[in-house]
């Protein structure tokens, strides 16, 4: 999933998506908001195959309720400012 801010800075919106599961809509799509956030405040990216006991993301409800199995995230930046992030 591609993410990038908005024009008016409000926050981020995903603008490219891609689903391997037929089942799954591109509006329901899980992710956690804690890795995102994490990775655009930080600019770090975020490379975890275990999200289920890393600390890091022991309060993300988004984790446990998805059972997400492998999280990586990478922030997208250009001249010293975040544009958005690949998740």
């Amino acid at each position: 999933m591609l993410l990038l801010a908005r024009d008016d800075k409000s926050g981020l919106e995903s603008k490219v998506v891609w689903i391997r599961d037929s089942r799954t809509r591109g509006d329901n799509i899980p992710l956690s908001r804690t890795v995102i956030d994490k990775t655009v405040k930080g600019g770090l990216a975020i490379l975890t195959n275990d999200p289920q006991s890393d600390e890091r993301f022991s309060s993300s409800k988004s984790i446990s309720d998805y059972r997400i199995k492998s999280v990586l995230c990478v922030p997208l930046e250009a001249q010293q400012r975040i544009l958005g992030a690949i998740y």
